[in-house]
């Protein structure tokens, strides 16, 4: 298969239209995102669709027939004209009208399929469109989750009690309850005490079982903005083994290495801080929308896969860290009973008299929330 897949790239890079896109990529005058890379790969899907049909049907893994009618692309070179040609100014940017376009797409290959009836002639319809018309998009999503930074979980906190927003959305509309947390500070960053899985235990015939330790979380506090942070791609692959990422991205076929890994290559360790904190520039981002949260995070990357499923999620906190409870406008009288009644057994234990218990309230001449 692996020459399968050669003689497919081989067809695909030799077709006009593949080596006309390099060269306009190449004079862009903005570099594309998302949006725009997803808009690039489609102008010159069908040709990699046939591409590979071809090959297939070449090394008899598919009936001839396949390859009767295959897509070719359409002209791109009046697609890159204004993008491209400094005697002309374009009204709107390329990643706008590449926005534009993927969601004409996309709302085409949907109204298309509103029209299949049939369950059985939409699933396969669904198949075709797929191969089709919305293979790019699936595939620049797939290397942007996969293959840049591993997944994640967050603690969110904020740095607020008194938001009415904030009661109503994460307090089941003032019902529930806020923790209040005291972080330990070391040279001016802020962490919290926890005991979490770090690792799995393997005993032959035994199912495995996860460790846990105690370690010390650091909580950052998000920034809010009108664009998220950008990543260069090729810079920041970092789930891939080093010898993979080198021969799938970082090399051609003859072995030359791309010149955009070379810091990489001469300083890693400067290119793993680096990496570690676009991620967590990205992970503590978000739009202006939310701004109200005063949020903060303790971000905790699943490098090894531990925390996919809830239970190996759970941390527990140092109990001295935890300085009080809110109540909010709503909270039942019983569920607050309960909640100082277990506070006050674990004060017992730890012998502690520090501990406050607070209550929202709202504030008629103010006109917001209040504690007491």
């Amino acid at each position: 298969y692996r020459e399968l897949y050669r003689d497919a790239c081989d067809a695909f890079f030799a077709r006009p239209a593949v080596l006309s896109l390099r060269e306009h990529i190449a004079r862009l005058r903005e570099a594309p995102h998302r949006e725009g890379v997803r808009f690039l790969l489609s102008l010159v899907h069908a040709d990699a669709f046939a591409a590979v049909i071809t090959k297939l049907v070449q090394h008899g893994l598919i009936n001839p027939e396949a390859a009767s009618q295959l897509p070719t692309s359409a002209a791109i070179d009046p697609v890159f004209k204004p993008f491209t040609d400094p005697s002309q100014a374009p009204a709107l940017g390329f990643e706008t009208i590449a926005l534009v376009t993927n969601r004409m797409r996309e709302e085409q290959a949907l109204m298309a399929l509103s029209q299949v009836e049939d369950a059985g002639a939409r699933a396969v319809a669904r198949k075709g469109t797929f191969l089709a018309f919305t293979f790019p998009d699936r595939y620049v999503e797939g290397i942007v989750d996969d293959l840049i930074h591993p997944q994640w979980r967050a603690a969110c906190f904020s740095t607020t009690c008194t938001n009415a927003s904030s009661w109503a959305v994460y307090a089941k509309g003032h019902t529930g309850a806020a923790l209040v947390f005291r972080p330990v500070l070391e040279n001016g960053r802020r962490f919290l005490p926890v005991v979490g899985a770090n690792g799995v235990s393997h005993v032959v015939g035994k199912p495995p079982v996860l460790t846990r330790r105690a370690m010390k979380l650091e909580i950052v506090p998000v920034t809010y903005t009108r664009r998220a942070p950008e990543v260069e791609f090729f810079q920041s692959l970092g789930r891939l083994p080093r010898r993979k990422l080198d021969r799938t991205w970082h090399h051609d076929r003859a072995g030359a290495r791309s010149a955009m890994i070379e810091a990489a290559k001469k300083d890693e360790a400067a290119w793993r801080a680096a990496y570690w904190e676009r991620f967590t520039l990205t992970a503590v981002t978000k739009l202006e929308d939310w701004k109200h949260e005063e949020e903060c995070r303790i971000i905790l990357p699943d490098i090894i896969g531990l925390y996919g499923e809830d239970a190996a999620a759970i941390f527990e906190y140092d109990f001295s860290c935890l300085i009080g409870i809110v109540f909010g406008l709503r909270t039942a009288e019983q569920d607050k009973l309960e909640a100082i009644k277990i506070i006050r057994a674990h004060c017992a234990e730890t012998r502690r008299k520090d501990f406050a218990f607070q209550q929202v309230n709202y504030d008629t001449s103010e006109g917001a929330l209040v504690l007491a």
